[in-house]
């Protein structure tokens, strides 16, 4: 586990040291998954993030299964250097067949409510305000790297500054180091078609104290639409280059 905060990192290392890995998939035997905490900002070239790699494959002795992004791929996307080298890092990661997965925030749906909105925009779950002028573009159509904006949400973050991802230039990126786009939904979409499988309904167990009665999770008008803002996303390693 990554990530550029130091308290987060520490939240998520305490976690697993007090439940001792407990997320046991597929290991009825008990035992638990080993780990690593990181600290350094994978998006920076001179971060570490490829060290890091080459180190845990030489390690475990080979490239993973899975990489996974959850809500981080949009402080990355200022340039389309760092996302390059982002993504090179990731694909070096993975063997051929393996998995990059994550969520991100929706270009289309942002850019649609700015239009609609104005450059300030949200409810009293999350605000968005964009910086410097935002430029009027088609609809459908997407921006470069470096569109930055800064996202409140509740009592979580405030003005954290985050920048639009560019889907058609992040899915070409993507392309260029070996990852095939696989799977392409909005978060609530892809709740809504996983929320009664038996994974769903084992994970939404974990959320007892959130859900009603009988057994459904629901969700404020302006939840929804927080929520509808962001989009989920799976690309497969192909078996067209080396990873080391």
């Amino acid at each position: 586990m990554v990530d550029s905060s130091e308290d987060c990192v520490a939240v998520a290392s305490h976690r697993y040291s007090t439940t001792h890995g407990s997320l046991k998939v597929g290991k009825p035997s008990g035992s638990s998954f080993p780990a690593c905490f990181r600290v350094f900002d994978v998006f920076d070239e001179e971060g570490g993030l490829d060290r890091a790699i080459s180190s845990l494959k030489n390690k475990y002795r080979g490239a993973f299964n899975l990489v996974s992004c959850q809500f981080s791929l949009h402080y990355g996307c200022s340039s389309e250097s760092k996302m390059d080298f982002f993504l090179k890092c990731v694909s070096s990661a993975l063997v051929p067949g393996g998995y990059f997965v994550g969520t991100t925030v929706n270009d289309t749906v942002l850019l649609n409510r700015v239009r609609e909105k104005g450059t300030q925009f949200g409810n009293s779950v999350y605000t968005i305000r964009m910086c410097g002028e935002c430029p009027t573009l088609p609809v459908g159509d997407s921006v470069g790297f470096g569109l930055k904006y800064t996202t409140s949400v509740e009592n979580l973050v405030t003005d954290t500054p985050e920048y639009v991802v560019p889907w058609k230039a992040f899915c070409a990126l993507c392309e260029k180091h070996h990852l095939t786009l696989e799977e392409d939904a909005s978060l609530l979409e892809y709740f809504q078609q996983n929320i009664e499988t038996e994974m769903g309904k084992n994970l939404c167990a974990l959320l007892s104290n959130k859900r009603s009665r009988d057994g459904s999770i629901n969700l404020s008008q302006e939840e929804t639409e927080a929520i509808l803002l962001y989009r989920v996303f799976s690309f497969k390693r192909r078996d067209d280059q080396p990873t080391s």
